[in-house]
């Protein structure tokens, strides 16, 4: 079988998806069922025949085809269940150091499309399933001064969570459209800086160097040190080694 014959068999497993659509997606350039988990709703929706309300029919579909095919270990869980990441994405994530979909949130776009198999495409997919527009936005009317219009233009200017405000100088905020000097001002007094953050790694712990031999004493210091004893019969020997 074709890889052509094997997607299309594949794709009509999705809910509403005949023969006819399952081959239109795949000439949209999805080849497998985990390129379609990995698309957004956009692109799968632009595909000849598809539109946004089927696209969400099989994203929902798929989640159901995906859980079913392979449970993920107990480790990858959250990556492969929270974030939709495909097994051996989930995978590489992790040894990355992301453990979790809160990890992910709060990871620098950066280093995520430097993860081997990311890269930007795949760095901004992720980001798109582990944040929430309106979660975002609702989050961000919290930060006293801040109502929905406000909130908004923080999103339209790429800051998509407490961290990217966390990250970004007064001086950043306060060239958006509508928020100001004041206001970036108070932004940053309730949210902070960012403090240092590492994903969890593993951390290599160096051995001890093995620690020399003290010196042993010489002959002659032998017979010194053993004049120097106290002899328990001498009381006044004794004495004197006591000290005062």
């Amino acid at each position: 079988m074709s890889k052509r014959d094997e997607g299309v068999k594949q794709f009509m497993r999705l809910p509403g998806i005949g023969k006819l659509k399952a081959e239109a997606l795949f000439d949209a350039g999805f080849e497998t069922l985990d390129d379609l988990s990995n698309a957004t709703l956009e692109d799968i929706g632009r595909a000849e025949g598809i539109g946004p309300k089927l696209a969400e029919a099989i994203k929902a579909g798929l989640e159901k085809i995906l859980a079913e095919q392979e449970e993920p270990p107990e480790h990858l869980k959250e990556l492969v269940r929270g974030a939709g990441l495909p097994l051996d994405l989930a995978q590489k994530v992790f040894d990355a150091g992301f453990r979790s979909v809160e990890d992910l949130r709060r990871a620098r776009f950066d280093d995520l499309a430097n993860i081997e198999d990311v890269g930007e495409a795949g760095a901004e997919r992720i980001k798109d399933r582990v944040i929430n527009r309106e979660e975002s936005v609702s989050e961000f009317q919290e930060i006293p001064g801040v109502g929905a219009a406000q909130a908004k233009a923080l999103w339209d200017a790429g800051h998509h969570t407490r961290y990217d405000l966390q990250r970004a100088t007064v001086e950043e905020l306060a060239d958006i459209e509508g928020i100001g000097q004041a206001l970036a001002e108070a932004i940053k007094a309730a949210v902070g800086d960012e403090g240092a953050f590492l994903p969890t790694t593993q951390i290599e712990v160096a051995r001890a160097e093995t620690v020399r031999e003290v010196r042993k004493h010489t002959a002659k210091e032998k017979v010194v040190l053993k004049a120097l004893e106290p002899d328990d019969d001498d009381p006044a020997a004794a004495r004197r080694g006591a000290g005062p």
